[in-house]
């Protein structure tokens, strides 16, 4: 099965990468993305805590990589096969925002979570302060089945969840918005701009291609 797409690739973790993951989930300017409780940790102690996730949370894992360098990770957590779903997760680092590979790396992830695996449907979730993915998931089409109120304090305040959810029957439809040519993208990139959530906007958010950059998950 070919994971790759417009030189934005997935593979297999391997013991060298920790380096990188380490300082991909300890980033105290962009943990709170992805990470309750703020723990710190130093490096024997993530690769303690990585090797205790990926035992009994974390499934399936990728590094993604663009011109062969490591810039984030994907990975699916608490699936749930004999119901049918997983959950999804998407982690770049800061300096590899903003470049068209946030998108197409969770593309890839479904195309082999929904080939390989019986899953219904595949579940995102996104903390209430991270406006920019709220509007992207919204702005493709996927449903959003719940929200959990006052579920996350950070910064002072209390944020609600988002419960966004992808099924495989509506993959085949919204597929082509993640994983598509860089014309057909051109040409659609003036219909997305008119058509933007207000949500969107106020949070600087002005295409399509920006809003997936912000894929940075619970």
């Amino acid at each position: 099965m070919n994971l790759a797409f417009r030189g934005i690739s997935l593979r297999q973790v391997v013991a060298d990468d920790m380096p990188f993951l380490f300082g991909l989930f300890t980033d105290p300017c962009r943990s709170h993305l992805w990470l309750r409780g703020r723990r710190v940790y130093d490096e024997t102690g993530f690769r303690d805590a990585w090797a205790a996730w990926t035992s009994h949370e974390i499934a399936a894992n990728f590094i993604v990589e663009s011109a062969g360098r490591a810039v984030g990770l994907v990975f699916d957590h608490d699936r749930s096969t004999e119901d049918g779903w997983t959950k999804a997760v998407t982690l770049l680092s800061e300096s590899n925002v903003g470049h068209g590979c946030g998108v197409i790396a969770t593309a890839l992830l479904m195309d082999w979570l929904f080939a390989l695996l019986p899953f219904r449907k595949i579940y995102h979730e996104v903390y209430g302060y991270n406006a920019p993915v709220r509007a992207m998931w919204r702005k493709v089409g996927l449903q959003e089945e719940g929200i959990l109120k006052a579920d996350r304090f950070w910064n002072g305040a209390y944020w609600d969840v988002h419960i966004f959810a992808l099924y495989r029957d509506a993959w085949a439809a919204i597929r082509p918005r993640f994983l598509r040519e860089r014309r057909q993208r051109d040409q659609a990139a003036s219909a997305d701009s008119k058509s933007l959530p207000t949500e969107a906007a106020e949070a600087g958010i002005d295409s399509l291609e920006q809003r997936e950059e912000c894929l940075c998950h619970v």
